[in-house]
């Protein structure tokens, strides 16, 4: 997040564009930087979706009442946990417990006991991959899982994560990036079922040629419909302003050779 800040500085500095399709925290998505730009959602839309899913679950029968947030404590964990917070009371959901911890810590027993005995319906991890796989093997370790859990992508999404600890984490809630996966996947059949509703696709904003690839299918599916505006030298942007100078420069040479005054002038 430090490393972000100061490239981002530096763009604002030199008014370079800066494309970052992972930062997600509010003190860089929120700021009015005019140079700083996130293709992909960030910390707000994820606390809606997230308070979104609870109202459904709900709706149908699950408690939801008691929620516990645990995030570790760098600029990432607290600035997204501190939305998630403001947009669940705005909802109407009480983030009853909230345990902060040292990233990449050897032993996080005692936040897990403080969770067993708080017990909550749900609980939100804020996490990366060390954090989240001693976590999960702690709540093995010490029988108790909560009723709902949702993981704020990061660690519980990591590759190192899924291979060896995915089976213990059954029903667990993660965002991500969209993936089509595998044809017959169930993204693959997510993508095709809205592909058929909408007539548009998902794209992964992560990387430059996705972004392109996705820019180039708005194109071709709104060919026609959407205004463009056009910043290139091949428009004739300047055409008044290099008449006016060219009918300026044409009377210069009328007055060097046609007026002896004029005439002496290097």
């Amino acid at each position: 997040m430090r490393a972000y800040e100061v490239f981002i500085k530096a763009a604002e500095r030199h008014g370079i564009p800066f494309v970052n399709g992972e930062s997600v925290a509010a003190n860089l998505t929120e700021r009015g930087f005019k140079w700083f730009f996130r293709v992909t959602p960030v910390a707000l839309d994820f606390a809606r979706a997230y308070s979104e899913f609870l109202k459904i679950q709900k709706a149908a029968g699950r408690k939801t009442d008691n929620i516990a947030l645990v995030h570790e404590n760098t600029e990432y964990g607290n600035s997204v946990g501190n939305v998630i917070i403001d947009q669940f009371k705005k909802d109407g959901f009480n983030v009853g417990t909230k345990i902060a911890y040292s990233a990449n810590s050897s032993d996080v027993q005692p936040q897990v006991l403080q969770l067993k005995e708080k017990n909550p319906d749900v609980v939100i991890f804020i996490s990366y991959t060390s954090d989240a796989i001693l976590y999960t093997k702690t709540m093995k370790e010490l029988n108790w899982k909560p009723g709902i859990m949702i993981a704020d992508n990061a660690g519980f999404n990591d590759p190192a994560f899924v291979k060896s600890l995915s089976n213990q984490v059954d029903g667990l809630i993660n965002r991500s990036a969209f993936s089509a996966g595998k044809p017959g996947s169930v993204p693959d059949l997510f993508n095709k079922l809205y592909v058929k509703k909408t007539g548009g696709e998902f794209f992964s904003g992560g990387d430059e040629a996705t972004i392109i690839k996705a820019i180039q299918s708005i194109d071709r599916r709104a060919a026609g419909k959407i205004e463009m505006k056009q910043y290139s030298t091949e428009r004739p942007r300047y055409q008044p302003f290099a008449m006016i100078a060219a009918l300026l420069w044409c009377g210069a040479l009328m007055l060097r050779f046609t007026i002896p005054t004029f005439q002496t002038f290097p």
